[in-house]
């Protein structure tokens, strides 16, 4: 595919586990609320919005106690799917708000995204159109705790202490069976450099270094090809 850098995480198959602890939880809800912009219920929309915090909080309780986060660590965004008039999709953009109220100001300055985002996605716009609403969506985030992250200490490019064993391996590359380095990757550490060809054995992970490539450890305990 031509890429020129390739990372891989050294614990790889447990990167979604750890990608989900370093996430905060995001509750998402949305409404369909079909106006244009010349004409529409600024009231009923702050219903809606209203009505969406109470079931993002509801939704988020089910598994967890609300009470217990202090209001800093919940924020809330808001967006609204627009589109011009004879359009089959919509585009999403940003809702500003105005400390948790949605405002004339508000809707305007959404509109205005809109036609930025249309000209962005499809070479034009049309400021002087009527604008059509869609859905109105808010999503609650809630801040969570992160595990510590820990930086490898650097210990130069040398890697000839992790050499495993050689074997001969296949590379299309070569057209033939190469005698090839197999690295122990729990001894690699962090500034060590191996160049291709050559196999790196992670417990969980083996990780394949083509001729012509080098890959490297990184403080964040990734490879980079």
């Amino acid at each position: 595919l031509g890429i020129k850098k390739v990372i891989v995480p050294r614990l790889a198959t447990a990167l979604s586990a750890w990608g989900m602890l370093r996430s905060n939880i995001v509750v998402n809800q949305m409404r369909t609320y079909i106006a244009s912009s010349d004409a529409y219920d600024l009231a009923h929309l702050k219903r809606l919005f209203k009505e969406m915090k109470q079931a993002a909080g509801e939704a988020f309780g089910k598994d967890r106690d609300l009470t217990s986060k202090s209001m800093e660590d919940i924020s809330y965004n808001y967006y609204v799917d627009m589109h011009y008039k004879g359009e089959t999709h919509e585009i999403t953009v940003p809702l500003p708000d105005t400390n948790g109220e949605v405002s004339e100001e508000n809707i305007q300055a959404a509109i205005n995204a809109f036609h930025k985002a249309h000209e962005s996605l499809h070479t034009f716009s049309n400021c002087e159109a009527t604008v059509f609403f869609m859905n109105f969506k808010l999503e609650m985030i809630v801040k969570t705790q992160k595990p510590d992250r820990v930086l490898l200490p650097h210990s130069g490019e040398d890697a000839t202490h992790a050499i495993r064993t050689r074997r001969p391996v296949f590379f299309e590359e070569a057209g033939d069976f190469v005698d090839t380095v197999i690295y122990d990757g729990p001894q690699i550490r962090c500034g060590n450099m191996m160049k291709g060809p050559c196999v790196i054995e992670e417990p969980a992970t083996t990780i394949v270094i083509y001729p012509n490539q080098s890959a490297r450890l990184m403080a964040h305990d990734y490879y980079e090809i």
